[in-house]
């Protein structure tokens, strides 16, 4: 059963990535039993419960948020919104993490296309390596106008 945030109209994206790691886990346990091992993604800087620390730890949430993610962006997809919505093969990102406005909005624009949340695109387009990574001191100067900034 979703949760009833799932269900409100602005969470669509968020309600098709949890419906397709739910398939994902069906999927996966019929074909691959397994447990254990490490996830990918980690904040250093937030605070996880213990629910989620052994979500962290656990293969099979892995494979299902990937799976999940396949079954609901598969990469013809998500090439074909990024070309369509963002005119290129490959998305300028600043740093890690940071993106311009009109990538921003172009990503908005494939996420609601797609049926994903912005997030979920994020990560997609992270894995199939379609993000083109970029210094930050580029991002500060042509998008904010504010030249070389130094690090301190």
């Amino acid at each position: 059963m979703l949760d009833s945030f799932l269900l409100r109209k602005e969470e669509t994206g968020r309600r098709r990535f949890t419906l397709a790691h739910e398939a994902a886990h069906w999927l996966l346990e019929r074909h691959s039993p397994m447990e254990a091992a490490f996830r990918m993604e980690y904040d250093c800087e937030r605070e996880y419960s213990m629910k989620e620390l052994e979500q962290f730890c656990n293969m099979r949430e892995t494979q299902t948020d990937r799976l999940g993610a396949v079954l609901l962006m598969p990469k013809y997809t998500v090439c074909s919104a990024l070309r369509r919505y963002a005119g290129m093969d490959r998305l300028p990102v600043y740093g890690s993490t940071v993106f311009a406005n009109t990538e921003k909005i172009a990503m908005q624009r494939m996420a609601d296309s797609i049926g994903a949340s912005w997030t979920a695109l994020f990560y997609r387009l992270k894995e199939l390596k379609l993000l083109e990574y970029r210094d930050i001191q580029e991002y500060l100067s042509m998008n904010l106008k504010l030249g070389v900034v130094p690090f301190v």
